[in-house]
């Protein structure tokens, strides 16, 4: 029996472009960051919880991780105090929440945690709907939002929470702050912590700068802004021009827009590069021997 021809008289089909971009979508959603949202310890008293974000500020008190905290106590950034500056802001004096004593500007009055002029400032905002302030980590193009220095990466610089508004587009509040996470090899799970010291001994902190490699980001609060409360969010050179930086999302929105195009661009170049070479081989070019192949068939 002699070996058949194959003939393929028609170009095969392609897939279609819309089906091509969507898996190319598809997977640019799947390695899309996880975002999640942190949790807090306590103080214990012996009878009460007090929920709190430092263990430092456990003062003949014994601070209980998100591990140990019984169930119905539930600490996050609604309900954990953190402490108030105040400060004289163009001969007027203001008070506005912050973490650290260093976040406040001289000559500023850092009070831990202290409620004394009605402040009650919270990981979230003080009690009249003004949001916290934090601090940052500068890489030299872009500030991230963060608790503290020890969240900056050795090529990143600290900027303190008075001082960001010049390197980006308004202060940093909670819902835009990055924390790190406590990761529990026996199960591999990773939990949203405000710092090294809220984990475990036997526990792996992994700190926001690296927390990306595993396409998670924790964020002190979510939400979003109370609108109604306005702060200045433009800033000026010291030439006196307006200073414009891109936020983290805008950024984002810029690369998934540029991978996007790419795939659209790459599909449509083989789609055409294809139809090119069909349209310009002859009738029966694509035939196949089978026998010329290299291993001959044997006559029946």
């Amino acid at each position: 029996r002699k070996p058949q021809l194959i003939s393929s008289q028609y170009p095969p089909k392609m897939l279609p472009a819309w089906l091509l971009t969507t898996v190319a979508l598809a997977s640019i959603v799947a390695r899309a960051q996880e975002v999640r949202v942190a949790e807090y310890g306590a103080c214990f008293d012996g009878s009460e919880y007090r929920c709190e974000m430092n263990p430092g500020e456990c003062v003949n008190t014994t601070f209980v991780s998100i591990y140990d905290l019984p169930d119905g106590v539930n600490c996050n950034c609604l309900n954990t105090p953190i402490g108030s500056c105040y400060a004289y802001v163009q001969s007027e004096r203001v008070a506005f929440c912050v973490e650290e004593p260093d976040d406040c500007p001289a000559p500023g009055t850092f009070i831990r945690e202290d409620n004394t002029f009605g402040v009650n400032c919270t990981c979230s905002s003080r009690s009249n709907g003004v949001p916290s302030r934090y601090g940052g980590c500068y890489n030299g193009f872009n500030l991230r939002c963060s608790l503290d220095p020890s969240d900056c990466s050795p090529l990143e610089t600290w900027i303190h929470a008075y001082d960001v508004v010049q390197y980006r587009q308004g202060y940093c509040h909670a819902n835009e702050t990055y924390i790190g996470a406590c990761y529990d090899p026996s199960v591999r799970v990773a939990r949203c912590v405000p710092n090294d010291e809220s984990c475990p001994s036997s526990f792996t902190w992994i700190p926001p700068y690296e927390l990306e490699f595993f396409r998670i980001t924790c964020l002190a609060e979510m939400g979003t802004i109370n609108p109604a409360i306005p702060e200045t969010t433009s800033t000026t050179n010291d030439d006196g021009g307006q200073k414009n930086k891109l936020s983290g999302g805008a950024i984002a929105g810029i690369v998934v827009a540029c991978l996007v195009s790419t795939s659209l661009v790459a599909v449509a170049a083989c789609w055409y590069v294809r139809k090119k070479k069909l349209s310009q081989a002859p009738y029966g070019s694509n035939d196949i021997d089978v026998g010329s192949t290299g291993s001959k068939l044997d006559d029946a």
